[in-house]
């Protein structure tokens, strides 16, 4: 297998990509690095950074003042997850996928790269290389590939009340 590379996803509350943008476009670029189980976001120079995409219909986005109020506490202090998704292409330029199961409360029975949480401790890379080995039973060491930074996008919970 040629190599891998990593996508990262958010689900907040708050949109990253809105705190990010000056007149609330859905795409920026950003700069990010994991430290200290800490996922940083940060301004990046133009051509310099890894865009940072939300959805047009970003619930939060649209979110008023007074709905945001509404919410219950412990959805307001909910924070930022990270997940990763490995892409992995082979030499021909073929890309795995896997299915997700037909129970599944989220996205049931779609075609997508594994992925996964971040573990307590876990650097992206490895998170991406142990979501890979638990979906597919494929373990790659990470000198075997070649890792980069394809995107980050952004994600809501499906409900937020």
């Amino acid at each position: 297998m040629k190599g891998y590379t990593l996508d990262f996803f958010f689900m907040c509350l708050q949109s990253i990509t809105g705190h990010f943008s000056e007149g609330g476009e859905d795409e920026v670029e950003v700069g990010c690095s994991l430290e200290r189980n800490r996922f940083i976001l940060h301004r990046a120079d133009a051509g310099r950074g890894v865009t940072l995409k939300r959805h047009a219909f970003c619930p939060i986005k649209h979110l008023s003042v007074t709905e945001n109020a509404a919410l219950p506490l412990d959805v307001q202090q909910r924070g930022v997850d990270v997940a990763v998704a490995t892409i992995l292409q082979t030499a021909n330029q073929r890309v795995l996928l896997t299915r997700r199961a037909k129970g599944l409360r989220i996205f049931p029975n779609i075609w997508v790269p594994p992925g996964g949480h971040l573990e307590l401790d876990e650097t992206l890379l490895d998170a991406g290389l142990r979501e890979l080995q638990e979906e597919t039973g494929l373990k790659l060491e990470p000198e075997e590939g070649s890792p980069n930074i394809l995107g980050l996008w952004e994600v809501t919970q499906d409900s937020l009340k």
